[in-house]
């Protein structure tokens, strides 16, 4: 199965990152979107529900990836 993905969020993440003399720097990651095509792997399948064992997914083209980062 080949879907068509588009998410476009406004997640406000904020690392503290520490560096190696010991001084944290706050990182920020804001404004996060992405758009491509995923392909998804059902198996293998079985004879029980949901009928198969594993969702394996990957990129089928190349995809856009955008963000702030402070």
């Amino acid at each position: 199965m080949e879907l068509e993905m588009q998410w476009d969020g406004n997640p406000s993440i904020i690392l503290d990152i520490k560096t190696y003399v010991g001084v944290a720097l706050p990182v920020q990651v804001k404004n996060i979107g992405f758009t491509g095509i995923f392909r998804l792997i059902f198996r293998p399948l079985v004879d029980e529900f949901p009928c198969f064992g594993v969702v394996c997914y990957s990129p089928r083209q190349k995809k856009k990836l955008d963000f702030t980062l402070k």
